[in-house]
């Protein structure tokens, strides 16, 4: 079984990088990995550093011309082209410069897209028949099961066209393979209405710059296109968004850069229980309810949890806790082996932790004292990297008020048990040792896999000590 994700648009690309900061809190799971794609015409500023790992479907055919009237026009038939043109797209869509974008049109997105697939753009990416993957890579109509979820909005040009077409494409490309291709095919879609609003115009070029209004008629066309044409293509579609919408700082095509939202939270948190548990709003159209507090127009969603199998899941502010607490254990352990004690009033190094240092010495013919040293480093990369993640997620939540949101303050795990025992300390360095393989064949990669299968162990002691009976 694998998991795929597509992120249509910009938008999808948001989802998509919370997804990928949310699966990269719980390293120590060992779930699934997911296979990423994205389908859109200028990657989000910080996409590509962010998702180490995705797969990019061209959403023009190859060769398209500059315009979407050039790129539909027939020479040969020109009047009858043109003819057909001028009824159903008006001169601004035909205007529209589909070489950089679809700049919130859904009529041209869709239309470009369909073009792209249908002229066999969706089979090169490998999705579909795995052509052109490397290294035995997943695809659809491999006769497994998978979860796909295909992410975008409906307020834009490509994910508002590109969602149904991609979603109505797959549906009847794994029909045509067979039924029971189909079947083991999940095809989930997250839809996103209005969830922003932007600045009205100052003095832009009206051919090119995506209007409220156009946001607002694009999400309500968006529900009338999904109820008749692709819920029955799917397994299920939740559709997520706000009333009150917060303003947003217009960017123009190829200067987008990451926007922090608690619905694309939210968002990540369906896709991971879908992909873990198979668990997702399913046979219809359904929308993400929010509890609205009884003294004031806020919504709470505090109560949302991060799934790590099919029967296990923690709340996500007890998730960013226990990163916190993984942080300062790593701490720990860096103060505790660099340099390594050499004195008998010194707790002498666990036995496990001391046979790997040893190993690591040798294989990377080094000094015990300097091994120790360099092993420091990677544990600061360590604590770094997921320090970044738990920031992320506090800026977001803490930010949240001011789009309608209320979360839990996320606060450093406070227990007294655990105040005491990150202190002294010993008992999670033991504990984490144990975690350790001890066997490192690969010189180049030792340092990084030391420092993983600490950091893996420490999460598990940590969490199974103070968080398990809590979740």
């Amino acid at each position: 079984m694998a998991n795929f994700f597509i992120a249509v648009g910009g938008t999808g690309q948001m989802v998509a990088m919370a997804l990928w900061r949310l699966r990269s809190l719980m390293p120590w799971v060992g779930i699934s990995p997911v296979n990423m794609y994205h389908m859109d015409m200028d990657t989000v500023s910080g996409f590509t550093k962010t998702v180490q790992k995705s797969t990019h479907i061209p959403p023009i055919p190859h060769g398209a011309k500059v315009t979407y009237g050039a790129h539909f026009t027939d020479p040969p038939n020109q009047i009858l082209c043109n003819d057909i043109l001028n009824t159903l797209f008006t001169t601004q869509e035909q205007n529209t410069n589909i070489s950089t974008g679809m700049y919130g049109h859904p009529p041209v997105g869709s239309a470009v897209i369909a073009d792209m697939l249908n002229a066999a753009g969706g089979a090169k990416t490998g999705l579909l028949n795995g052509g052109g993957t490397v290294g035995g890579a997943p695809f659809l109509t491999d006769g497994n099961e998978h979860t796909l979820v295909i992410c975008g909005s409906a307020l834009g040009g490509t994910g508002a066209g590109g969602v149904p077409s991609l979603a109505q494409y797959i549906n009847t490309q794994l029909v045509n393979v067979g039924n029971v291709a189909r079947a083991r095919v999940k095809i989930y879609i997250l839809y996103f209405l209005k969830h922003f609003s932007l600045p009205a115009a100052d003095g832009d070029d009206d051919n090119i710059r995506i209007k409220n209004t156009q946001i607002t008629t694009n999400s309500e066309s968006g529900i009338c296109y999904l109820k008749e044409m692709i819920a029955a293509g799917t397994d299920g579609c939740l559709l997520l968004g706000m009333d009150t919408a917060p303003s947003r700082t217009y960017q123009n095509v190829g200067a987008q850069t990451e926007q922090s939202q608690p619905l694309y939270i939210i968002a990540s948190l369906y896709a991971q229980k879908a992909y873990v548990s198979g668990k997702f709003p399913a046979g219809g159209i359904y929308a993400h309810a929010l509890k609205t507090r009884d003294d004031s127009n806020l919504v709470e969603d505090i109560g949302i949890k991060v799934s790590f199998s099919d029967n296990e899941q923690i709340e996500l502010d007890r998730l960013i806790q226990l990163n916190m607490a993984v942080t300062e254990g790593l701490i720990r352990i860096r103060r505790f082996i660099n340099p390594p004690p050499e004195f008998a009033l010194v707790p002498p190094i666990p036995t496990k932790l001391d046979n790997a240092l040893n190993q690591l010495a040798v294989l990377n013919n080094k000094r015990k004292k300097d091994t120790c040293k360099e092993l420091s480093e990677y544990l600061k990369q360590e604590v770094g990297r997921i320090t970044q993640l738990t920031d992320w997620y506090k800026d977001v939540l803490a930010n949240a008020n001011a789009t309608s949101f209320t979360f839990r303050k996320i606060d450093r795990l406070s227990d007294r048990n655990y105040e005491k025992e990150i202190k002294r300390m010993m008992k999670l360095i033991r504990g984490s040792a144990n975690g350790l393989d001890v066997i490192y064949l690969d010189k180049d990669k030792s340092y990084h896999q030391m420092t993983e299968q600490l950091s893996n162990s420490l999460f598990r002691v940590i969490k199974e000590k103070f968080f398990s009976k809590k979740t």
